[in-house]
C-alpha cells in the first residue's frame, strides 16, 4: 500500500527545491515509504537545509507572536532554569512529541498502543478518575503502560482494516496531526483572553507540524526527531547560556 517518493536524480538541496518539495507534499500528502534511494549523509544534508529554511522564517514569526500577545494578553509560561529541564526540552520532549504526533503517520500497532496508553495516562492525570476510586498514581501509570502489549495483540486481527483506513484517509490524518501539534502548544501561554485570536501565537508550531510530518514521511522517523531536537536546541539557547554562566 506504500508508494515511494524520491527526490529525483539532481540532489542539489537548494532552498527553492526544498520549499517546492514541501509545498508539493503538503498540497497532496501521500502515504509513502521512506526514501531508500539516498544515503544517510544526503538525508542529513537535506535536513540541515530544511532547518535553515525554518530559521529564515523567524523574522516573520517573532513580530506575529509579539503583536498577538499584546492583542490577547497572553503570557509565556515560566520555564525552570535547570539542567534537567533543559535536557528534557532538547532530548526527551522531541522524542515523546514525535512518537505522539509523527509516529502515528505510518500505521503501526506499536504506535497505536503507545498513543492509547498515553491518552489513558493523560485522562488519569487531568480527570482524577483513578483518584476517586482510590488508585495510587504510580499504579495507575503502571496499568496504563501495561495496556500497551495488550492493545498490540488485540489489534493484530484488524491490521489490514486499519492500514487501509490510514491509506484512504491519510491526507486528513496528516493535516489534523499537523494543526493539532500546533494548537497543543497554546498551553505554553497563560492569561489568554481569546483563544481564537491567539492562534497566531502557535503559527510557528503549526508550520513545524507540517515540516516535521513531511520530514518523517520523506526521510524517516529518526530524522524528524533530529530536526525537532535541533530546533528546540536553538529555541532554548538562551537557557543554555544562563545555565553555563551559573556553572562557570
Amino acid at each position: 500500500m506504500n508508494a515511494t517518493l524520491t527526490f529525483g536524480t539532481k540532489r542539489t538541496f537548494k532552498a527553492k527545491q526544498i520549499i517546492n518539495d514541501f509545498l508539493t507534499y503538503v498540497r497532496k500528502p501521500l502515504y509513502i515509504a521512506e526514501d531508500a534511494t539516498i544515503s544517510k549523509t544526503e538525508k542529513f544534508q537535506y535536513l540541515f537545509k530544511v532547518l535553515l529554511c525554518k530559521l529564515a522564517l523567524l523574522p516573520i514569526f517573532i513580530p506575529i507572536i509579539y503583536f498577538t500577545k499584546q492583542l490577547t494578553g497572553a503570557k509565556s509560561a515560566d520555564m525552570p532554569q535547570t539542567w534537567g529541564y533543559y535536557v528534557a526540552i532538547v532530548m526527551i520532549v522531541p522524542l515523546i512529541e514525535e512518537l505522539l504526533f509523527r509516529g502515528i503517520l505510518h500505521y503501526s500497532r506499536w504506535f497505536i498502543a503507545f498513543v492509547f496508553s498515553f491518552v489513558l495516562m493523560t485522562l488519569a492525570k487531568y480527570t482524577g478518575t483513578f483518584d476517586r476510586i482510590g488508585w495510587h498514581i504510580g499504579f495507575t501509570y503502571l496499568a496504563c503502560f501495561a495496556s500497551i502489549p495488550l492493545i498490540y495483540v488485540f489489534t493484530k486481527r484488524f491490521d489490514d482494516t486499519f492500514e487501509a483506513f490510514w491509506v484512504k484517509n491519510f491526507k486528513y490524518i496528516f493535516h489534523l496531526v499537523a494543526v493539532g501539534f500546533g494548537l497543543v502548544h497554546l498551553s505554553n501561554y497563560s492569561d489568554i483572553n481569546n483563544y481564537l485570536f491567539a492562534i497566531p501565537l502557535v503559527i510557528s508550531q503549526i508550520i513545524s507540524g507540517y515540516v516535521l510530518g513531511f520530514v518523517r514521511m520523506k526521510l524517516g522517523f529518526g530524522y524528524g526527531v533530529a530536526l525537532h531536537s535541533a530546533w528546540n536546541f536553538i529555541a532554548s539557547f538562551g537557557m543554555l547560556v544562563v545555565l553555563l554562566a551559573k556553572f562557570f
